[in-house]
């Protein structure tokens, strides 16, 4: 009966490791990670342990989530481009995709940009395998079919599912830092025509404007984190003060400047 139970912890116990070293959200970050704060020693991160390993199987789940919902929206948005087909003899895309985000943003919740990089994601079956968060998977879904074979090929699955997205957003841009808001920019799929090509015009509307711009806001407020907990001590030094005033100064010449747009806009419709 001894010898019976030895056997049966041995075997399980082989495949707990088995299911370790095949999982990579279950796997000893201090195998992989070299810290450097003493509170972070080896023999200290083995004690951390069972939180890392929750987190991380909470980041899977989230992933997972994230790409089940890229996939739904997707198939949602199939559904609203075959009855504009139906009802519409003109402006099929135009109709369709502005239903599907008003519904997207009233029922779920989800903002016209952040539906946009879901859809944007879905129609690509190499980032979808990939199972990141949306964030990650947006960046990813940003490259071209033959730059994006080229950056798996040195970023695989593994490896990015250790990344951090900040991580992976400077890998992206390195692999394709000339064409980042181009061909691979899909956030233009809300803008294809009844025949399933992307319109001129919607594709230079995503690349000049709304593209260009939520990229940049990405850009910013990881900067500003960045900035944020480099100064929670000590002050600011000169070069951040002089940084900070030249953004105020331009914050409030621009608010001026559309304030004064929104009032020109006003007395040509006869509002004032």
């Amino acid at each position: 009966m001894h010898k019976h139970s030895h056997g049966l912890k041995s075997r399980s116990s082989t495949k707990s490791a088995q299911t370790k070293k095949s999982n990579p959200f279950l796997r000893a970050p201090v195998k992989a990670i070299q810290f450097e704060h003493e509170l972070l020693a080896p023999v200290l991160i083995k004690k951390y342990q069972p939180r890392l390993d929750l987190i991380e199987n909470i980041l899977k789940s989230q992933a997972s989530q994230d790409t089940r919902l890229a996939k739904g929206l997707n198939k949602l948005l199939g559904e609203i481009r075959n009855q504009a087909h139906k009802k519409f003899a003109r402006n099929l895309d135009q109709r369709a995709n502005k239903a599907f985000l008003e519904l997207s943003q009233k029922q779920f919740g989800i903002q016209p940009t952040r539906a946009t990089e879901y859809i944007k994601v879905a129609e690509s079956k190499k980032v979808v395998a990939l199972c990141l968060p949306i964030s990650a998977s947006a960046e990813i879904a940003r490259l071209s079919d033959k730059v994006l074979t080229q950056f798996l090929a040195a970023y695989p699955k593994t490896k990015l599912k250790k990344m951090s997205y900040r991580e992976i957003k400077v890998a992206v841009r390195g692999s394709n830092p000339k064409k980042r808001n181009t061909k691979s920019a899909k956030v233009g799929t809300l803008g294809y025509s009844s025949k399933g090509k992307l319109s001129q015009k919607s594709a230079k509307v995503f690349s000049t404007a709304a593209d260009r711009k939520t990229a940049a806001a990405a850009d910013l407020k990881v900067a500003f984190h960045s900035f944020k907990s480099a100064n929670t001590k000590g002050g600011l030094d000169k070069d951040s003060l002089k940084l900070l005033k030249e953004m105020s100064a331009w914050i409030g010449k621009t608010l001026k400047a559309t304030a004064q747009k929104a009032v020109a806009v006003k007395v040509r419709k006869g509002g004032v």
